[in-house]
Parts: structure tokens; sequence; C-alpha cells
């Protein structure tokens, strides 16, 4: 194990067997600056005696000179030989320390990398509402209160609008959906708040100016799967920056009982073109709220089709967190942006969260071919209530309201 003074540059290596030394490890550290590797080298011997530790010092010098921004060193320990249980090679253990300093140095980016500037215009048509920047392209249906396009002149990014999402397919920690009495459970009480049948009606679309004098496009949502319709009040407002970035603001609030919930966060469906995933948080498997201590803050690249997970009883999988931002792109590089006011989570899946609860087999899940994209403020975490105990009160999602934003822009 690794640990130590960061900001100093020191460190101490623990070695906390009983009986044997490191000598059978071999050692390398690394920086990383937003996700990238910036430098890194080996730690030499490791002939730690059991219980004992050895400082060392890494000199960061003037890295941080050129690469501003969030910082981590990773400490990274490898089998330096062939044994009855791992080849040469494998990774028997790892640290990842932040490095705190490194976030208030160099200047920051206010804008998309390469983006122009333009005024942002307003126009209406019938029942349309179009926010446009340059060759960026907004577009409100006022009918239903939803995005219905996003994108650079005619290409669409979007397939289904940003909604309010408080639903996920249920584990079976949470619940065994093939049981008739899950009362015991936490589903069981998702049931009662008619959570898989969850309805939006709109309330409202307003086009109004922010506090800056932009224009936005406001909508509010009443959503609730029992007819009870102050059980969510979703109100999100939109606004398009001079850059063709799309800012969506959210407030969610939660009537009196609804508590404990699934998640917090929005949905909408892209194009299925946006096959490739890159994003900058944990990874590179699945990891929730209680789940994650296995899972580094690095910059990962994977596929849409690779984040399914083929549980025999369909369920929710493939989720990530602490993302600072993710991309969506076609194999030319097209596609969407996000990024977070804070670090979010995310899914991004070729099946719904009630497809994924319909199912009771894995032939009983069809793949779409649009993208499934979940944005979440926060989602509950799993627990282990299938056999043990539910999630810990500091994993559930108790509120009465909820804030967050993110941006969306076209790359």
């Amino acid at each position: 194990m690794a640990w130590g003074d960061v900001q100093k540059g020191t460190f101490n290596i623990s070695n906390k067997r009983d009986f044997t030394d490191l000598s059978d490890l071999r050692g390398e550290w690394e920086l990383i600056v937003n996700g990238d590797h910036v430098v890194g080298g080996d730690l030499g011997r490791l002939n730690i005696k059991p219980g004992e530790s050895r400082e060392m010092m890494i000199n960061f010098g003037e890295v941080f000179k050129d690469h501003a921004g969030e910082a981590f060193v990773n400490f990274t320990f490898f089998q330096r030989h062939d044994t009855w249980w791992a080849e040469r090679g494998h990774e028997a253990a790892w640290e990842q320390l932040p490095v705190p300093q490194a976030k208030s140095r160099g200047k920051r980016k206010t804008a998309p990398a390469n983006a122009e500037s333009a005024p942002v215009s307003v126009s209406t048509h019938e029942n349309q509402i179009a926010l446009t920047a340059g060759n960026v392209h907004a577009v409100f249906d006022q009918n239903s209160g939803s995005l219905t396009h996003f994108g650079v002149d005619e290409r669409n990014l979007l397939a289904q609008s940003p909604l309010l999402n408080v639903w996920r397919g249920a584990t079976d920690n949470d619940g065994i959906k093939l049981f008739d009495d899950v009362s015991d459970k936490v589903l069981g009480h998702w049931y009662q708040l008619g959570l898989p049948n969850l309805v939006r009606r709109l309330v409202e679309v307003r086009l109004i100016e922010t506090d800056d004098d932009a224009p936005a496009v406001e909508i509010t949502h009443a959503a609730s799967g029992r007819e009870q319709w102050d059980d969510f009040v979703h109100t999100h407002r939109y606004t398009l920056t001079p850059h063709g970035t799309l800012r969506i603001e959210n407030v969610v609030r939660v009537g009196e009982g609804v508590n404990d919930l699934p998640r917090v966060g929005l949905q909408l469906q892209l194009s299925p073109a946006l096959e490739q995933l890159e994003w900058y948080g944990r990874g590179p498997w699945d990891n929730y709220s209680d789940r994650k201590v296995s899972a580094p803050i690095h910059r990962y690249q994977s596929t849409v089709r690779e984040q399914y997970v083929d549980y025999v009883m369909p369920q929710e999988h493939g989720h990530k967190t602490d993302v600072r931002w993710l991309t969506l792109s076609d194999d030319s590089g097209h596609g969407l942006k996000v990024t977070g006011d804070v670090p979010f989570e995310f899914n991004a899946l070729h099946h719904t969260d009630a497809d994924l609860f319909a199912a009771k087999h894995t032939y009983d899940l069809h793949a779409k071919p649009e993208v499934v994209l979940s944005l979440d403020h926060a989602m509950r975490g799993l627990g282990t209530a299938s056999c043990g105990p539910d999630a810990l009160p500091q994993y559930r999602l108790m509120a009465g309201e909820y804030r967050f934003g993110f941006e969306l822009s076209v790359v």
C-alpha cells in the first residue's frame, strides 16, 4: 500500500504481509492530469520486510506548469514471476492518490476547444422554439415539452428528448421481480410509489431570459406512476451558449413520502451511430456509490455494446460513477460530449430500464439500435439484500429536492 504527503512528493510503501517481503513484486508510479498520462517511473526493488515501510520521494518538478488540471498519482504492483495462482505481469495491487495543488495551476478553459462564438438567436414557428448559435441548433416542441433536435445544421444527435428518470432495472438485491411478495424489500416500496409505471405530464413551457440576459427554454413536467402529480415536479431549463453548448439546469421536487429512490437524473436516446464511448471517471468496469473502490479514476475507451452484462435475470448494469465528462461518437469521431456541474454518474446501453425490468431471461431482451444514455445526479447503492443487509443509509436517496446540471456539446 502506498500513502504519504502528496504535496511534498513523499510516499511510503508499506508491506502488510505477515511472512514475506515484497521482492516478488514490481512497482510502477504514474502521474495523470485530466485522465492523461504525464510522467511515470519504476519503484525499484521492493525488498521491504513484513510489517515494515519504506519512504520514497517523487519529484514532480516543473510538470504542472505545462499540465494544469485535476491530477492523481497512481501506484501499481505486478507479479515479477509466474506463480501457481498468477502469471508474470499480473496486477496484484494498486493505489490512487489525488494531487490537490494541481487543480489551481494554469489557465482554465471556459469554452470547448476550437469553439467559435456566435450570437444566440431565437425563432418560433407554429409549436416550435429554436435556439441557434452559429450552425448549432436546439429545437423544442411546445406541445410535448421536449427537446426534439440538437446538433449541427440538419444533423440531429437525439432520438429522444432528455426526461426525468427515477427508475432502474431492479437488481436481485432490490428484490426478486419474479416473486409475488417483495414487501420486505425496497422493490416493494417502489411498487407502492408506482415507479415502474411513471408517466410525465406537461405543466408549462416558457421562453425566458436568464440572469445574464441569455434566452432559455424552461420546461416543467409533473410525473407520477399512481396519479399523484406532486410525486415529482421536474423543471428543466435549457440555455444555448454562444459557443454552441447546451446547458441543462434541473430542479426535481419530490412529494411527501416519496423517498429511497432508485436514481435521480435524466434519460435520453441518441442516434444509433454514436457507438464509440469514452469517459473520464471511474472504470473500466461497473461501479456504484457503495461499490467503487476497485475502479480508479482514469480516462477509458469502450463501446456501448461492450457495456452490456448478460445477467441471466436482466437487471441494472454498466453504471459508472465520479464521471467528469463522457463522449459518444461515430466512427469518424463526430458526436456528443457531456460534462457535469459536479462529477456525475451514467449508463450508456442499448436497453431502457423498462426493457431490463420487463425481461425475465436473457432471451427476452432485445437490443435497441439507439443509444440509451442515463445521466444521473445519483443512483441508490446496491447493498447486499439478496442474501444480506440492504444499502447503508448514506447510499440511499432520501432528499426532498435535487438540483443538478449538465452541458451537452457537439464534437
